[in-house]
């Protein structure tokens, strides 16, 4: 199981994710980021050092991913099973740091969803993935229900581009202008049962308002802002040190933190959510569990409006993209 920094499955879902016919065949094994038998199968271009588990080094590998829009790596899938999905965690690092920009207090803005030329952390995985050998690619495209759209086999790197292919066209819709307000949902529970979950639906609806526009996201978030690793980044936020902070002691949800205030910085941000507004009101996001009362804030009238039910699933593309 390719997990990257992610938590250890266990055994009842080891078994799940493998079925029980494979699971009771063959044995089923969990990565382990931070394992002291990880290889150096060497160095890319950019300086990443590739730290690998044994388990695919000096064998023919088979690699099964899922295949979606990624908003660092452009798109998932593919050689992100090795990076991070079999990597080292500071392998990880050193890949994902790239997301942000080496001259400027921002993202690199050749990093994003859709984006794959020139995009530093897809090369960069690219780049990894030529240091194992990896005889075949399975990649897997679900719906919105999760079940199978698409499978597309063959050579690892090819096969997987064709699977991108396939979910731009399956999930991207094409718009001709942005709009004035954006109503977006994630897609009711469990889609929306934190903040951290909701900035997918935040990262795709903010592409298609205009600068200065309206984004209305409508993600209840039960659970509040998400875990740790993502909402506590709200502490530099508000001492106006973000930057310096991630960049001194990056995570994944540190930069998911960021990449969503920057998100947030392009128009006004209404939530209909079930969190203590004044929780979201550094994010400059203004929240209400009341839909009278956000609606009262907003001037609808003679504006170009767009409704999305599954924002986290649907990503605009202009006819520039």
């Amino acid at each position: 199981m390719a997990l990257g920094s992610h938590r250890k499955q266990r055994e009842k879902e080891l078994c799940q994710l493998a079925s029980k016919s494979v699971y009771d065949k063959v044995k089923v094994v969990n990565h382990d980021c931070d394992a002291d038998d990880l290889i150096n199968v060497g160095t890319t271009p950019s300086g990443t050092e590739v730290y690998v588990n044994p388990l695919v080094v000096g064998r023919k590998v088979i690699m099964i991913t899922g295949t979606v829009h990624h908003i660092m790596a452009g798109f998932g899938g593919g050689r992100k099973s090795v990076i991070p999905g079999v990597a080292g965690r500071q392998t990880i690092k050193q890949n994902h740091i790239q997301s942000l920009s080496k001259t400027e207090k921002r993202s690199d803005p050749l990093v994003g969803t859709r984006l794959l030329n020139h995009n530093p952390i897809n090369e960069d995985m690219n780049e990894a993935a030529k240091l194992i050998d990896i005889d075949f690619g399975i990649n897997i495209v679900v719906n919105s229900s999760s079940k199978h759209s698409k499978l597309i086999c063959g050579n690892f790197y090819d096969a997987w581009l064709k699977s991108c292919k396939y979910v731009d066209d399956a999930y991207g819709l094409p718009i001709k202008k942005e709009a004035d307000i954006f109503i977006a949902s994630r897609g009711g529970y469990p889609k929306d049962i934190n903040l951290y979950q909701s900035t997918k639906s935040l990262f795709n609806a903010t592409r298609a308002v205009k600068r200065g526009g309206t984004l209305i996201l409508l993600a209840k978030c039960s659970e509040g802002g998400g875990a740790p690793d993502f909402f506590n980044w709200i502490e530099p936020l508000k001492r106006g040190v973000l930057d310096e902070e991630l960049r001194g002691s990056f995570t994944i949800g540190g930069y998911i933190f960021y990449a969503a205030c920057e998100a947030i910085a392009k128009c006004n941000v209404y939530m209909l959510s079930s969190i203590d507004p004044d929780v979201l009101k550094d994010m400059k996001i203004i929240a209400s569990n009341n839909i009278e009362e956000l609606l009262n804030k907003i001037n609808c009238q003679n504006k170009e409006i767009y409704i999305i039910p599954y924002g986290g699933n649907v990503v605009p593309l202009l006819e520039e993209d």
